[in-house]
């Protein structure tokens, strides 16, 4: 299928249905060499019988040559449904894209990433402790490996790890932004005022008077006279 175009991943089929065709047809295979050898003839000629009269089956069962030839196609509305397809198909996929709020990873070849992991107990985490490093990156699928082991996922099962040496760098400020913080405290301190000055006596002054002005009055609790006329 490579010369026709056709390029697709060499994958074991999960289609039970498929397997037992090929399974029953290698009995006919086998029933086609073993005739082969008893009647001492080739096992290509036994397999392919037409090439020993050198016509078609359907010249056979009609008695005549075929009037239906094969069709032709035309390469210029070939190419026009091809470019249409993948317009198309870039369209369907930005709709879905805006639709499910996809994001780009962000995640280069050697970085250090954690593999999402299937939590079987409520004390798992969802992502494996043991992280992996990128070695292959092709669209949204990315490949990660770890000595001998090597995984192929979707970019949305991977996280990327943070060591321990990036996270001091970005806590710890470096020595020219201690430095410059310390001098710009000092003019700061000197502008406020003593906390033993007379500013502050003034202020506590103000808030007691404040205070005594929203205090609500006293009054005398005493029982209602409905209460008073039952009693």
């Amino acid at each position: 299928m490579a010369h026709l175009g056709v390029h697709h991943r060499k994958i074991a089929q999960l289609w039970p249905q498929i397997n037992g065709m090929v399974e029953r047809f290698m009995g006919n295979i086998n029933y086609a060499v073993q005739q082969a050898k008893l009647v001492q003839i080739f096992v290509e000629q036994a397999l392919c019988q037409v090439f020993r009269h050198n016509s078609c089956p359907s010249e056979l069962v009609l008695g005549r040559a075929s009037r239906t030839h094969l069709p032709h196609w035309n390469p210029r509305f070939h190419q026009n449904t091809v470019t249409l397809s993948y317009v198309t198909k870039r369209k369907m996929k930005r709709q879905a894209d805006a639709q499910h709020h996809a994001t780009t990873s962000g995640l280069k070849l050697a970085d250090l990433v954690l593999l999402h992991q299937r939590q079987t107990h409520k004390s798992d985490s969802p992502f494996s402790s043991q992280h992996l490093k990128i070695t292959n990156i092709k669209g949204s699928m990315i490949t990660a490996a770890a000595g001998s082991y090597s995984t192929t996922r979707n970019s949305s099962h991977f996280r990327e790890f943070i060591t321990s040496d990036e996270d001091e760098g970005e806590a710890r400020p470096s020595d020219e932004q201690t430095s410059l913080s310390e001098d710009t405290q000092e003019p700061i301190k000197a502008a406020l005022p003593n906390s033993e000055g007379p500013l502050q006596a003034e202020d506590t002054q103000e808030e007691k008077d404040h205070e005594k002005e929203r205090s609500r009055p006293t009054r005398v609790s005493k029982k209602p006279k409905r209460l008073i006329e039952e009693l």
